[in-house]
Parts: structure tokens; C-alpha cells; sequence
């Protein structure tokens, strides 16, 4: 019978950052195979780093596609996107490599997406600053999608207990946001 999980790219976010140990505890707590076969996009060096960080014992297990992962427990398995520089990457600073690298698997989720080869894409946080070290003309994820789908107005929604919100303004000071609400 085949698997009814639905396959779900998860990217690393900043390796500069906490978004590699969010990543790797995600996979460690429990319960995401049951719910879906997740597929970390990113380099795989960035989540040995984060298992050592974090002593979380996970087999790193790459594949080609994703449609080799299985989301088996105990297993963190990575579709491979190396990034330049990226040995060198120090904590807590902002990084032209660290920013690229975010970006690269941000971008090969959504292709993946795209081709049909998974069904969703979860994202890790990223450095707004890193990317513009890194001269990614985007400012975020949401315009990163954009760009890349075609979407014309793209909007942010989140969900907690069945009330899902949509962001009306992003990236704006506070001044400007209020300036944009209006009852249009």
C-alpha cells in the first residue's frame, strides 16, 4: 500500500542561527513521521553541526529526490544542497555564506514543490541581514515565494487553535504599517 503521508520539504534556515537545532529537535521530539515524511533541504554539513550542537543522536541519511525518503524515526533525511563557505561559518554573526546558504534551500524547496516531488514546504527562520550580505534581493520567505511561483500578492497566515490570521503589512515600521490599514 503506498504512503499516505503527505512528503514535506523542511528547510534549515540561518546556519548561523537556531534554525538547524530547531530542525533537528523537530525530527528528535517525536511525531512528525506519523503525521508526514519530512525532508530536510539543506546542506548536510549544517545538520551535522546542529546534531552535535544539540547531542541529538539522529542518522543523517541522504537522497536523491524525495521521494526516496521514507520518514522513518531516528533518521534525518536530506536532500543534499551544498553551500559555499559554509565550513567557516561562525555563531551569532551575520554571514554572506550563512545567508546564501538559507536562500539555496529555501529555493530548492519551492522547485521541489513546484515539480510535484512534495507536497508542502516548512521553513526555518532565516537573517533578513544575512541574505542582503549575500546580495539575495529578497527581503524574506514570503517574497522569496513570490518570486519564484509568480504570485502576484503574496500574503503570511498563520493558524493556532483554528483562528488563522493573515498578515496585512510585512517588513514595515510600525508607523507605516498603521498608515497601510484602512477599511478597504
Amino acid at each position: 500500500m503506498p504512503d499516505a503521508r503527505p512528503v514535506v520539504a523542511v528547510t534549515l534556515g540561518d546556519p548561523a542561527s537556531v534554525g538547524p537545532e530547531v530542525v533537528v529537535k523537530a525530527l528528535a521530539g517525536g511525531g512528525l513521521d506519523a503525521v508526514c515524511v519530512p525532508v530536510v533541504v539543506g546542506d548536510r554539513r549544517v545538520v551535522a553541526r546542529a546534531l552535535s550542537t544539540t547531542g541529538i543522536a539522529l542518522e543523517i541519511v541522504p537522497v536523491g529526490r524525495p521521494g526516496e525518503a521514507t520518514g522513518e524515526p531516528g533518521r534525518v533525511e536530506v536532500v543534499d544542497v551544498p553551500a559555499y563557505g559554509i565550513d567557516g561559518i561562525a555563531w551569532g554573526r551575520v554571514q554572506a555564506p550563512a545567508g546564501r546558504a538559507a536562500y539555496e534551500s529555501i529555493v530548492v524547496s519551492i522547485d521541489l514543490a513546484l515539480a510535484g516531488e512534495v507536497d508542502a514546504v516548512a521553513t526555518a527562520p532565516v537573517s533578513k541581514e544575512a541574505f542582503r550580505a549575500a546580495g539575495v534581493s529578497q527581503i524574506g520567505h514570503t517574497e522569496i515565494f513570490a518570486e519564484r511561483t509568480g504570485t502576484i500578492e503574496p500574503l503570511t497566515l498563520f493558524e493556532t487553535r483554528g483562528l488563522r490570521i493573515f498578515f496585512l503589512t510585512r517588513h514595515l515600521s510600525l508607523a507605516k504599517a498603521l498608515r497601510r490599514v484602512t477599511a478597504e
